[in-house]
């Protein structure tokens, strides 16, 4: 353990906490819930009362128009607005197996989910938790286009009523999807305790950083993005083609045919040139039209 005051460069020793009950639980969330709204008060954009203060409503109706619909389960645009959603139903979810509770405990809006650890040696099991963080808002393999044009997308679980399937038309479902887009530069990341930022010790427990070189794993001596020309930029870069591989496992560097490191002969700029390599190998050289509208809006009259 690191004592109080302690300013020695020996890095601190972490120990297994045992599972927290419910009551902590509850007074994190409570106390996160009264720091925000402490916070929000004094910013001026918290409002208890009159709900005309609502500047978010204000300066972004669409968004909020559309926030508000996806909570309240309705539909936001189109001649069918303020409707609810055409359901499918199957067996009642009470029927099926019931799954143990969750150590998730609500904080007048606010809730704290922990009911997950990873171990420090369990490389898989924090692979697998990164990829439910990051995972998409739904699964291609649950979205279904019917004959009407319709889409239909199959729950993974029945509700509690026995909703099964949710029917949008593409309108619809764009709506529902554009309120859980992120807003630019917002950092979705929070790091606290001894991995804030500012902590003291920070450095003790977090890995150096290492060289552009070293970074990418090639003997270029920098990487795709980063500032060659100023040699005290040591962030970490992958370069493009090392992304690809992370994301989609695929080396776009190795040859299909022969499985050989391919090598990088010229960059291509000109439009005629690009043109004729694309023409070449059965490629598009242009970009794809616009399709026309499903459907106008009705005009409104004044």
């Amino acid at each position: 353990m690191r004592a109080d005051g302690d300013d020695s460069d020996t890095p601190p020793t972490f120990h297994a906490l045992s599972k927290p009950s419910s009551g902590e639980i509850t007074a994190v969330a409570w106390d996160t819930c009264q720091r925000v709204t402490k916070v929000l008060r004094k910013r001026g954009i918290w409002f208890d009362v009159d709900p005309s203060d609502d500047t978010f409503a204000q300066d972004e109706p669409g968004l909020a128009e559309l926030c508000g619909a996806s909570m309240q389960g309705v539909i936001a645009m189109g001649p069918h607005k303020g409707q609810r959603l055409v359901r499918f139903f199957g067996a009642a979810a009470s029927n099926r197996q019931q799954r143990p509770p969750k150590l998730q405990t609500p904080g007048y809006g606010f809730n704290l989910h922990a009911a997950r650890r990873v171990s420090a040696n369990d490389r898989k099991g924090l692979e697998r938790l990164c990829r439910y963080i990051l995972r998409p808002p739904l699964s291609n393999e649950r979205l279904q286009r019917l004959e009407n044009g319709k889409l239909s997308m199959r729950l993974k679980r029945p509700w509690s009523d026995g909703t099964t399937h949710l029917i949008f038309t593409p309108l619809e479902l764009v709506a529902k999807l554009v309120p859980l887009i992120w807003a630019p530069k917002v950092n979705r990341l929070r790091y606290h305790g001894c991995f804030a930022p500012n902590a003291k010790i920070r450095s003790l427990v977090v890995p150096a950083r290492e060289d552009n070189a070293t970074a990418d794993g090639e003997g270029c001596g920098h990487s795709d993005g980063a500032d060659a020309d100023n040699p005290k930029d040591t962030r970490r870069r992958y370069t493009w083609s090392k992304l690809m591989a992370r994301v989609f496992a695929v080396d776009v560097n190795r040859c299909p045919i022969c499985e050989s490191e391919m090598q990088r002969i010229a960059f291509i700029t000109k439009g005629d040139a690009i043109r004729k390599i694309l023409d070449s190998v059965g490629l598009p050289a242009d970009s794809p039209k616009a399709a026309p509208p499903a459907f106008e809006q009705p005009a409104v009259s004044p």
